[in-house]
């Protein structure tokens, strides 16, 4: 989009994020499996994803250790 700064994009753009999966490797950290559906303003910025979080528990909580995102290709 011509003339349109990157946080434009972001204000017209709507992320919905649906946990999967949760493996727990041991009480204190957790492979996490997420699918993720993107709506932008154009065909460009739409599209779908598979993410793969390694997440571990600390005094403060659980915090990301590793994150990995993955474009699907759409069908069709």
């Amino acid at each position: 989009m011509p003339g349109t700064s990157s946080a434009g994009v972001c204000s017209l753009t709507k992320i919905n994020l649906t946990v999967k999966q949760i493996r727990f490797l041991r009480p204190d950290v957790a492979v996490v499996y997420v699918n993720g559906h993107r709506d932008g303003p154009t065909k460009e910025l739409t599209g779908d994803a598979i993410l793969t979080l390694v997440m571990t528990k600390e005094q403060q909580g659980w915090t990301i250790a590793a994150f990995q995102n993955t474009s699907v290709a759409p069908r069709g």
